[in-house]
């Protein structure tokens, strides 16, 4: 497997990781109380939009050349950093 193709592996790995703790944050919703409800579910509407950046930019990774897949590899790497820290922190409020 070349570095390319860890790169995306990684990346993929992280967003399907991201995507289930959105999934749990969105299940963990229907237990709290209406104002905490609407919360979970901005904080959640947040981290789809997020993750949505990130799939786009993977998807863009897995079609690069030879020539600029480490910058988006980058750009992926930011967005997933993004995500855990928004999804920490507002699991640190909570």
């Amino acid at each position: 497997m070349t570095t390319r193709d860890q790169a995306i592996q990684a990346a993929k790995h992280q967003l399907d990781e991201l995507n289930k703790d959105i999934d749990q944050l969105e299940k963990k919703s229907a237990d709290v109380g209406e104002d905490m409800k609407a919360r979970y579910r901005a904080e959640a509407s947040k981290l789809r939009e997020q993750a949505k950046k990130g799939e786009a930019k993977l998807k863009e990774l897995k079609s690069a050349g030879e020539g600029g897949w480490e910058k988006l590899v980058a750009e992926v790497t930011h967005i997933t950093d993004a995500m855990k820290h928004s999804y920490r922190y507002f699991k640190s409020q909570v």
